[in-house]
């Protein structure tokens, strides 16, 4: 990181915050359908009230909800700036699945993405296997799992960020103009 090209984009620790205290919600939530008996399950009415069913969700939402615990906890005391922007690429830090250090040359495009009414950039990478293999196995399962439904491993949100996702788009656009050698980006 040097020179005037630089843009460090913090993490934002009261958003941080916000996810945790979501996150034990939901951990509780979890627990609180994997206690139900059996009898109360099979009363629900105009959902699946299949016990085993039931109880697979309230598993997997204790599951998905402590990742996203660890993750914040972890981003809670992390020092490193979220996002760091400069003439020779940007590196991510801003999620569970972070890509790391990615130069420009490798950046194919940019694009828009709206999941759960959340935006996102997606970025699409020459050689994205090249990306998904770093890491251990379940940040690659995360990443592959992004390129299956974002068509890239690399997804940025602001929602860990101390920035909006309009002023992160267009600082997006502004360096991927100036410094990619294949800025064939598609912004919808």
């Amino acid at each position: 990181m040097s020179g005037d090209a630089d843009r460090v984009v913090d993490l934002d620790q009261g958003k941080i915050i916000v996810g945790i205290f979501c996150a034990f919600l939901f951990v509780g939530l979890g627990f609180w359908i994997v206690s139900w008996d059996n009898a109360s399950i099979q009363a629900l009415r105009g959902i699946n009230n299949d016990p085993l069913f039931v109880r697979s969700v309230g598993v997997a939402a204790i599951l998905i909800a402590l990742a996203f615990l660890l993750f914040g906890i972890r981003n809670l005391l992390n020092r490193k700036p979220g996002l760091v922007l400069s003439s020779a690429g940007f590196t991510d830090n801003s999620s569970t699945y972070a890509a790391g250090f990615i130069p420009w040359s490798e950046i194919r495009g940019l694009r828009v993405y709206k999941i759960l009414g959340q935006r996102c950039l997606i970025i699409h990478l020459i050689s994205p296997e090249k990306y998904i293999i770093r890491g251990g196995p379940l940040r690659r399962m995360l990443m592959h799992a992004n390129a299956s439904i974002c068509e890239s491993p690399i997804v940025i949100s602001s929602s860990t960020l101390e920035i909006e996702f309009d002023e992160l788009h267009q600082l997006f656009q502004s360096y991927i103009s100036r410094y990619c050698t294949h800025h064939r980006h598609r912004s919808h």
